[in-house]
């Protein structure tokens, strides 16, 4: 129907940088030239910051670049992400529904904010239309509080069906020490409410290593994303 709406994200992640565009524009029928037009002129910026990034971690540290580029309105910041996002909404169909495509290493279009976050009393929960993840909540404290990422993925359910599994072990093991599975630490939900992309977010300090963990859903996507970064 041509009042509803399609939201598409554009998403750039640049090995240090992850920038994640999302256009907003509500209000009356806009035409579909003109969405892809802005949607092109969004994607440009991101590359240009792609190719600076990339060029400054090519050339190691100490490397530096001070550059222009000129976003869209409605640019959002993520800073703990290390994301941009712009987000646009179209009545008529701009990409594919619920498709998620590479433009670039790093830079994704996502069409529907079909992912939905939230915490509740049983955890961090991230869902789509395929799939239910509940996550283990551990606040953040101070001091940490203890943290095991054996019991980060507390259950995954096949929403069409109703059908659940519970993991008995989501261990993260970096470098293969079984040490670095646990500590303290805490996890949180970066958003809430519908979203291009729901992301859970789990800090841990082990005996040995600190490190973060990413776990992400995607609109229309049946599977859950889990990245290890900034191992230190």
């Amino acid at each position: 129907m041509a009042e509803q709406l399609l939201s598409m994200t554009l998403v750039v992640a640049v090995v240090i940088v992850a920038i994640a565009l999302v256009f907003t524009l509500a209000g009356p029928v806009i035409e579909e030239a003109g969405i892809s037009a802005k949607f092109d002129e969004a994607e440009s910026a991101l590359s240009i910051i792609r190719h600076n990034v990339q060029e400054v971690v090519d050339e190691g540290p100490g490397a530096s670049r001070v550059f222009a580029v000129k976003f869209p309105e409605e640019t959002r910041v993520l800073a703990q992400e290390d994301a941009v996002q712009y987000r646009t909404a179209s009545p008529v169909p701009v990409f594919d529904y619920l498709s998620r495509t590479t433009v670039a290493p790093g830079l994704f279009r996502i069409s529907e904010q079909d992912s939905h976050c939230e915490e509740t009393s049983d955890g961090l929960v991230l869902e789509n239309r395929y799939l239910r993840v509940r996550l283990q909540h551990v606040p953040p404290t101070e001091p940490l509080q203890p943290l095991d990422t054996k019991n980060t993925i507390q259950s995954m359910t096949i929403v069409e069906h109703n059908e659940t599994i519970y993991p008995v072990d989501s261990s993260i093991f970096v470098d293969l020490s079984t040490a670095s599975a646990r500590g303290a630490g805490y996890t949180e939900l970066l958003a809430v409410g519908s979203q291009p992309v729901c992301i859970a977010h789990t800090f841990v300090d082990s005996p040995i290593i600190d490190y973060d963990v990413y776990y992400k859903l995607y609109s229309g996507a049946d599977f859950l994303v889990v990245e290890v970064r900034n191992i230190r």
